[in-house]
């Protein structure tokens, strides 16, 4: 919500709109706490009522719930006819519910509607990062899986050259595939271990798994817990 700064008043006019716009910017950043700062400095300086729910809205998205609730009530009480006055009872009830009840209880602000969308700061939508890394862990380990099955071909290909040489053909004409053949091996079924680990996590994080994936690597082992 952008307040209103009048123009003529005895305040200082350049400062607080200086406060509004750091407050605005702020907020469009993320940074809620920053931005609640900002918005209340601007109400001392102003004096401007409308300002108030800039501060609920940002102390909302802070988390910041007791002062997020004094904001939301003060500002309901000077303005009981305005625009974006059923959101504001909203979130006075959902926190004022939140105070009373069980310590875990959850009030996550509301996505906005439609009614409050034209009054408060303007935030770009945020990507949904948690599909976009899964899909990422899944180009992953696709790949880490075709490059162990590469490794263990070319393995089992030196230790097909080695035992198909003729009879009487010296160690050191295939010394090199031998020593080659076990190492590309270990090394592809490695890289596959990798891949399919790899894969369920990046599975698990796409769909949106409950319990965060997580890898534990032990001697002589490797474990992935989490639900699919």
């Amino acid at each position: 919500m952008h307040a209103e700064l009048d123009e003529h008043a005895d305040y200082n006019v350049d400062e607080a709109r200086a406060l509004l716009q750091a407050g605005t910017a702020a907020y469009n950043d993320g940074r809620f706490a920053d931005a609640e700062a900002h918005f209340r400095a601007c109400f001392v300086v102003s004096g401007q009522g409308e300002l108030l729910f800039n501060i609920a809205i940002s102390a909302d998205q802070a988390r910041h719930n007791r002062d997020a609730l004094a904001a939301y009530r003060d500002f309901a009480a000077r303005y009981p006819d305005h625009s974006v006055i059923r959101r504001v009872r909203t979130r006075i009830a959902a926190l004022e519910e939140l105070e009373n009840g069980p310590p875990n209880v959850d009030a996550t602000p509301e996505t906005i509607d439609e009614e409050s969308e034209q009054s408060e700061p303007e935030r770009g939508q945020e990507e949904p990062r948690g599909i976009e890394t899964g899909i990422a862990l899944i180009a992953i380990g696709v790949a880490s899986l075709g490059a162990g099955g590469v490794l263990i071909g070319l393995g089992a290909r030196d230790a097909s050259t080695v035992e198909d040489a003729e009879d009487g053909t010296p160690f050191n004409a295939v010394r090199s595939e031998y020593d080659r053949s076990g190492r590309r091996t270990i090394s592809g079924v490695v890289a596959g271990a990798v891949g399919v680990i790899v894969l369920a996590i990046g599975i698990a994080v796409t769909r949106g798994s409950r319990d965060e994936p997580r890898l534990r690597v032990g001697l002589g082992r490797v474990t992935f817990e989490g639900r699919f």
